[in-house]
């Protein structure tokens, strides 16, 4: 009785896969001497669909919302799956990667940007409605996870995949960080930037919020710490996304050895002074801080150092350039960072406003 039940399901197993090869390539005995035409791939139809939903009525531009089943393990409540208008799409307050930290790394977002023109979104961002949002409103939705994704889809002006989700602050948080775990992590600063907003909505302890940031208790503690204690000068002034964790640690520490207002500020101008080193090689921003800091500890006495430098700032405060006095003249450094805050013609007018504050004359 198994044989012949075996045999009865070979003999539909091998019936269905003739029938399926008949469909795919022709019944044998009526097979076409003449080869069959190549088919005609167009690697851009993707890309060009996505254009098209944009830019003219469709379901895509109307928000039409496509359910699916829901896994047991999803966080939130799934509503369906569309193409949105990146336009109608903000970034939500709590978003642990700034556009700065993105634009960066320019090597990487212009090769991703080539990937999307060249065959569209492979992945879906994740969205949830913004309670209360209308039509008539800017925006209809925040993005929780795909912060590059949405970026390349503004800036190319195309229609992106989304999964749209019902999510409390916790559940987005917690999505937020395993889409970190699969993807590049962001850096510490931004994390500590996002972790620092955390008010007592996310809980009535320390610990609690450090639970839904899914960060540990000591290191939640320490991003607090950074975000309230480094100054203003120095976050307007250096790219800290681009600093690791023990470099941060090692900023602070320097900037903050002791209560004196007036060493404390020359560490910061010193810090500010190699801002184009740390630019250069900001994976050795931990050894830059440890040379100055031995440095300036070397110099350390009742004076000012002959050779330390005056640090002029914007009036955004970036720190756009240090002035060190030498026997026979000066050396101006200009900072990229701060001359990203000013134009030229502000930066010439600071600068000659500073040195005829010296009182070097200058001739119109």
């Amino acid at each position: 009785m198994a044989k012949t039940r075996a045999r009865a399901h070979l003999d539909l197993k091998n019936e269905v896969e003739t029938k399926e090869g008949e469909k795919a390539f022709g019944s044998r005995r009526n097979k076409s001497t003449a080869p069959a035409e190549p088919e005609q791939v167009d690697l851009n139809k993707n890309l060009q669909a996505q254009k098209k939903e944009i830019n003219t009525p469709s379901k895509a531009n109307t928000g039409s919302v496509f359910s699916v089943e829901q896994g047991e393990k999803t966080l939130g409540t799934v509503i369906g799956y569309s193409y949105l208008d990146p336009n109608r799409i903000k970034t939500w307050a709590y978003k642990d990667r700034t556009l700065a930290e993105l634009e960066w790394d320019k090597e990487s977002l212009e090769e991703f940007i080539a990937d999307v023109e060249e065959a569209g979104f492979t992945t879906p961002i994740v969205v949830r409605p913004i309670e209360g949002a209308s039509e008539n409103d800017e925006f209809l939705y925040e993005e929780i996870a795909g912060f590059k994704r949405h970026y390349v889809a503004k800036k190319l002006n195309l229609p992106i995949p989304a999964e749209i989700r019902k999510l409390t602050d916790a559940e987005a948080f917690r999505l937020q960080k395993s889409e970190n775990t699969e993807r590049t992590e962001p850096s510490f600063w931004s994390r500590a930037i996002s972790w620092s907003q955390l008010d007592e909505s996310f809980g009535a302890t320390q610990r609690e919020r450090a639970k839904i940031a899914g960060a540990s208790e000591s290191q939640f503690s320490t991003a607090l710490r950074l975000v309230r204690r480094m100054p203003e000068e120095i976050v307007k002034s250096l790219r800290l996304y681009t600093f690791g964790y023990n470099a941060l640690i090692a900023l602070l520490q320097f900037i903050d050895q002791d209560d004196d207002n007036t060493k404390r500020q020359e560490r910061i101008d010193r810090i500010i002074e190699n801002s184009d080193r740390f630019d250069a090689r900001p994976e050795k921003a931990e050894s830059i801080i440890r040379g100055i800091a031995a440095d300036f500890q070397k110099e350390k006495s009742g004076a000012k150092p002959a050779n330390a430098a005056e640090v002029v700032t914007t009036k955004k405060g970036g720190k756009v350039f240090s002035i060190k006095r030498k026997k026979n003249g000066a050396t101006i450094d200009l900072h990229q960072i701060g001359m990203e805050f000013a134009d030229l013609n502000e930066i010439r007018d600071m600068l000659l406003k500073h040195l005829k504050s010296k009182g070097v004359p200058i001739s119109d």
